[in-house]
């Protein structure tokens, strides 16, 4: 076939346009409803479907097919030619799954809008679906084939399945082939066959009248055809998607650099994943260790062909990541597809294709993997992991032998991310080593939606030539940020603003920075930000121990504490919300620096004196042991008014030494309905059923203070009822009762946090001491969500909470201190409106109860009135 030009990202001025998308399926449902049966068919969204038999596909020769069809009683519908019964294209006109009995699918569902492809029956027939691009415009697809009809033929054996096919190409520059790939259900010796075969085109710039055609082919028997067939063309939000195909070209392209990044693409990097944990060849683990990662170290100037270039190691040609950077396919490897090939040495190593997202918001992951190395019937085909921040979202064995499925769709939809988290797709060889050649298409798209980003709005404060503090956010409505230092990690802490604007040259990047003093190269603590928004591993005026961990992304904040334990050692970052709302909160954070004896640095969030969470990163993983490399973090259902802060804070805890650090912090507004927010506090002070705490509860705004007294007397229960809600107004009929099992009088007990609050308790003195909780008075079968207060939940005792048959520590920071904790729980009330839980305390050093927040629908209060009975 011709080879067709495709314009480059990089060559293209990028006009804004909403994102659309083309569904062949719900065309052709919608066309056969209409009764017209038209072809060509224009969609509901402007889209332009034809439908074709042809004998030829390059040069294009065919026919439209022009006459109803119809199999299974009209629940599959659609068009053929007038002279044959074949070729046929149909939908499925039903809501749900068909089995067709006219094609002899036998348990080889048809999904509900999903196309049926028959080749011709006599002559060379392709059936062809095609798309035409209504306008100029970036375009990605999606296609998926699968064989319905498992009915052997009479007097044809082998039975040869299909032979499918995407194009691309104009009526003036002919169709090139994109991929194609042999489907049948049929195992019949023969290699290079799967059941199933997924495509996606990369995302690439098209212009008007450009044409996509889906073909099915008979593949030399014309028998048993029938196809499964769903494609879909989505016309994308200009500069909006981060395609790995592009990324890599432009990579190679240029310099050979790993990692590779910029705004434009992302940050990309080819890696090798060290799993030692590893049980044996087919288990992975839970989590993806990044301490063990290191890059590949070696570029390629030809793998396979001179159209293949990239990245592998120095002892030779696999483990690889590697793009086809020529405009056709390459021994099964389309046009901009990744080649990555795992170790043929060792099972306990992956190859990742890490993505970085360049910007903070919602995204979108599109991932198409798959086995082009058909080897011998003892492989096992690879696995494929797609890794966010370490959390595995979704994996799938991909294996083309033995007609076993040889793709895979892995997808996550609307994911809050931080500007810098890893997204990882990891490669991994299984158990048998060879014949592991995959090709990879993966395509992120920032969604769009009001997400408040710290480092790109720093970014563009900078670039427009400012540099005062604070900055507004680019979202703007009164959004803003400023850079500071506290004393410590904890909500009250004093914050003070950063006083200093430096600039600073390294040997290969300049920085924008401020600092809070003049001393140790621009003063300590210190912020820095690239100023052209390149990914570098230049480290070389930071004065690092050792090798900088894969270096800085594009956008991204460095910091650095405090060497000197002074009182502002801890850099922060605060924003100052705009609105009245319910935030959620998220970050991401890299210890940069891997020598001398550094123990690492806390990260923690903050809202207006709230810890919302804590952790810890550390290369050298020396404080805590759930320490890695890097993190991310999120604080979620945050009360917070138009004016009131949320601070990122970085912390040295005890060793100040090799704390560079990368980081970046979002957040957003939530579209959360009203809530009712309950406070109750374990307690004898107070008037009336009210608590004389003036604390802020956990969720609730920062001037709700009221508290419930629920007051522990010399029996071994207690209650408080017609709870009001924290505007110390609002009434409801909620109540609360707590009983010690034991049947002695409940414990009372009493402490000195620095906080009233958490100063008196409800007691076990150890595991066998238990209470039970009620929470009545909601609506039945509802959901709420359940905080729970434990004053000792990280000192010398440790309370256990169990509701819903989940136990949990009190194991969430709070406010001053990590012994000042709490749980949570998202919990349904049972049919009777109540939530039952217990408490004990977790080991012998004793546990403590000090209060629980509900949050909620809850039902109006109804006041009781006195029944007077006369007889």
């Amino acid at each position: 076939m011709k080879k067709l030009l495709i314009i480059s990202a990089a060559a293209v001025a990028l006009t804004a346009s909403a994102r659309t998308v083309y569904d062949a399926g719900k065309a052709l449902r919608q066309n056969c409803e209409s009764g017209s049966y038209a072809n060509p068919y224009t969609d509901a969204n402007g889209g332009v479907w034809s439908y074709y038999s042809a004998s030829s596909l390059s040069p294009f020769v065919g026919a439209a097919l022009d006459s109803h069809a119809t199999k299974d009683s009209g629940k599959l519908d659609g068009l053929r030619l007038t002279s044959v019964s074949y070729p046929k294209i149909m939908v499925n006109m039903t809501d749900g799954p068909v089995e067709s009995t006219d094609l002899g699918s036998a348990g080889n569902l048809i999904e509900a809008d999903e196309l049926i492809v028959h080749p011709g029956d006599s002559g060379n027939d392709y059936a062809v679906l095609r798309f035409t691009v209504p306008e100029d415009g970036w375009y990605s697809a999606f296609a998926s084939f699968h064989d319905i009809n498992c009915q052997e033929p009479q007097n044809q054996n082998p039975y040869s399945g299909v032979d499918v096919h995407v194009t691309l190409g104009s009526e003036s520059a002919g169709d090139t082939d994109l991929v194609s790939a042999i489907v049948t259900l049929e195992d019949n010796g023969a290699a290079a066959r799967t059941q199933r075969f997924d495509y996606q085109m990369p995302v690439r710039y098209l212009t008007q009248g450009t044409r996509i055609q889906f073909v099915v082919g008979p593949n030399s028997v014309y028998y048993s055809d029938g196809t499964g067939v769903k494609a879909v063309v989505v016309k994308e939000d200009a500069g909006r998607f981060y395609d790995s195909g592009d990324a890599f070209i432009a990579n190679v392209s240029a310099d050979f650099t790993n990692p590779y990044g910029t705004a434009l693409h992302g940050t990309w990097f080819a890696l090798i994943a060290s799993l030692p944990n590893r049980a044996n060849a087919i288990d992975f683990p839970t989590w993806i260790p990044a301490n063990y990662e290191y890059s590949l170290n070696n570029w390629l100037t030809a793998q396979r062909t001179d159209d293949i270039k990239g990245f592998n190691t120095s002892g030779g040609n696999e483990p690889c990541v590697t793009v086809n950077t020529s405009d056709s396919p390459v021994d099964g490897i389309s046009p901009r597809e990744l080649y990555i090939h795992p170790p043929s040495h060792d099972n306990n190593q992956c190859v990742v294709a890490r993505f970085r997202p360049p910007e903070s918001g919602r995204y979108s992951a599109s991932v198409v993997v798959r086995d082009i190395s058909f080897g011998p019937a003892s492989n096992d085909g690879i696995e494929v992991f797609l890794v966010v921040a370490d959390q595995i979202v979704t994996n799938a064995v991909v294996r083309g032998e033995e007609h076993v499925k040889s793709t895979a769709h892995l997808t996550f939809d609307d994911l809050l991310l931080a500007l810098g988290e890893p997204v990882d797709i990891l490669i991994s060889p299984r158990s048998n080593y060879y014949s592991d050649g995959t090709a990879v298409s993966a395509i992120f798209r920032r969604e769009d939606g009001e997400v408040y980003d710290a480092n790109k709005s720093l970014y563009a404060h900078h670039a427009s030539g400012s540099h005062a503090l604070p900055f507004n956010d680019v979202l703007g409505g009164g959004a803003q940020w400023t850079l500071g230092t506290k004393a410590n990690t904890y909500g009250n802490a004093a914050f003070t603003e950063m006083p200093e604007f430096l600039s600073y040259s390294g040997t290969a990047l300049d920085w924008w920075g401020h600092a809070y003093g003049t001393s140790d190269n621009g003063g300590e603590p210190r912020f820095a930000m690239t100023t052209n928004a390149v990914a570098s591993s230049d480290s070389s005026m930071w004065n690092l121990s050792g090798d900088a961990m894969l270096g800085i992304t594009p956008n991204e904040l460095y910091a650095h504490p405090n060497q000197y334990q002074t009182g502002n050692a801890c850099p922060t970052v605060r924003a100052t919300v705009p609105t009245d709302g319910i935030y959620r909160v998220r970050g991401h954070i890299r210890d940069l620096n891997s020598g001398g004896s550094g123990d690492g640095v806390r990260f923690t969030f903050s809202a207006d004196g709230l810890v919302a969470i804590t952790s810890y990163v550390s290369l050298d993983g020396t404080r805590h042991m759930d320490s890695t490399a890097e993190k991310s973090i999120e604080g979620d259902r945050l009360w917070l008014k138009a004016g009131e802060t949320l601070d990122a804070v970085i912390d040295p805890i005890f060793n100040y030494y090799c704390d560079a650090t990368g980081f970046s912090v979002c957040y957003e507004r939530k579209n959360v309905g009203a809530a009712s927010v309950v406070n109750v506090d374990f307690t004898d002070s107070g008037t009336g059923k009210l608590s004389a705490n003036a604390m802020r509860g956990r969720e609730g705004y920062g001037d709700w203070l009221s508290w419930n007294a629920l007051r522990s007397g010399a029996a071994a229960n207690a209650a408080v009822s017609n709870c009001r809600e924290a505007d110390g107004v609002t009434k409801r009929s909620m109540a609360v009762s707590l009983v010690r099992e034991s049947g002695a009088a409940i414990a009372k007990g009493s402490a000195a946090t620095g906080t009233a609050f958490f100063d008196s308790f409800v007691l076990s003195s150890g595991v066998d001491d238990a209470y039970t909780f009620t929470v009545s008075g909601l609506k039945a079968n509802e959901p709420y969500t359940l905080y729970l207060y434990s004053a000792n939940g990280n000192a010398s005792g440790n309370a256990a909470f169990t509701v819903g048959g989940v136990t949990k520590g009190a194991d969430r920071p709070w406010t001053l201190g990590e012994t000042q904790m709490l749980t949570r729980f998202d919990v349904v009330s049972d049919a009777n409106g109540a939530i039952c839980g217990s408490f004990a305390s977790a080991d012998e050093n004793g546990g403590a109860f000090n209060g629980l927040t509900l949050v909620g629908d809850l039902p109006d209060y109804k006041e009781r009135g006195t029944v007077i009975v006369v007889k």
